[in-house]
């Protein structure tokens, strides 16, 4: 998360980048051909939200693609990390 961000605002991310995670995570276990980056991008920018971390967005995406959790603002993101 952005350091620069007010307190609220950087929990308010997390928790919404979270909830799109989960719900990425979720659409892939019921659809396996599904593009997780894609997905995952569209689902941000459907609340004004872009996402321009290329690196992370593939990370996050091998790792639901390989069934390990991730947590948004912890370091669980499987052997990935």
């Amino acid at each position: 998360m952005d350091p620069e961000l007010e307190p609220d605002t950087a929990r308010h991310l997390q928790a919404l980048t979270q909830a799109v995670v989960d719900d990425t995570a979720t659409a892939y276990t019921e659809d396996a051909d599904l593009d997780v980056e894609a997905h995952f991008r569209e689902e941000m920018e459907k609340h004004g939200i872009t996402v321009a971390d290329d690196e992370w967005v593939a990370d996050l995406a091998v790792n639901i693609r390989s069934g390990h959790p991730v947590v948004v603002g912890g370091h669980v993101h499987g052997d990935h990390e």
